[in-house]
């Protein structure tokens, strides 16, 4: 007897387990009346928006924040130094520092210094421009494989111009690229010969303003 011969009931059977038996889901979930009973740590019930919500945290964890303000990130600095302000301390049982440097780019590098020299959980926040203000120090701090370092970033498009003179001074650029040192040389040359020719235009204008003051005066 060949195996295509074996009928089914000569054939071995293992064991399996015995089918489990499960109950049919109703289409829609019953309401639970008492949601606070089977929660063993409901916390506390706030409404606030994400700038508060990263700052509430910042509060109770970072041990300093060093930032510069910048639209729409600086609100997370307020919210960290007016608890602060008010005497408040973090889970570490420590009273937290806010520093205000003169721009992103030192904000990030001051919070890479705290970070290295023994803060726990140091923070920056900032958004756009500022994020690239400060991206050689952003390099450094990756490089330096801090931890304990967050940035938090409200996240905004970069601004092609912000304002009428910014748009005007970003018209003013021009970007030339050389591929030897000699057309450096030769622009430079053009710009002294510019030059000089604009400080003859110049006293020859003065030299006539003159003329023209000693003819009134003689008049």
């Amino acid at each position: 007897m060949n195996e295509a011969e074996v009928t089914a009931s000569e054939r071995p059977t293992s064991k399996r387990p015995p089918k489990k038996s499960y109950p049919a889901k109703s289409s829609k979930s019953q309401p639970n009346p008492d949601l606070k009973a089977q929660v063993p740590f409901p916390g506390i019930e706030s409404v606030m928006h994400g700038n508060g919500a990263v700052a509430h945290v910042m509060e109770h964890v970072c041990d300093g924040v060093i930032g510069y303000p910048i639209t729409p990130s600086t609100e997370i600095s307020e919210i960290y130094e007016a608890y602060r302000a008010s005497g408040g301390i973090n889970v570490w049982d420590r009273r937290p520092f806010f520093f205000e440097p003169e721009g992103e780019h030192s904000a990030q590098s001051g919070a890479m210094g705290a970070a290295l020299t023994g803060g726990k959980y140091i923070s920056n926040a900032s958004s756009s421009q500022g994020i690239l203000y400060g991206l050689e120090s952003h390099f450094v701090t990756a490089g330096k494989k801090i931890g304990g370092f967050v940035l938090q970033i409200a996240a905004r498009v970069v601004s092609q111009s912000v304002v009428g003179l910014a748009e005007e001074r970003l018209r003013n650029w021009r970007m030339l690229r050389f591929l030897n040192g000699q057309p450096v040389q030769e622009m430079e040359k053009h710009h002294r010969d510019e030059l000089q020719q604009w400080k003859q235009r110049y006293q020859d204008l003065i030299g006539r303003h003159e003329q023209d003051l000693d003819s009134i005066a003689k008049g």
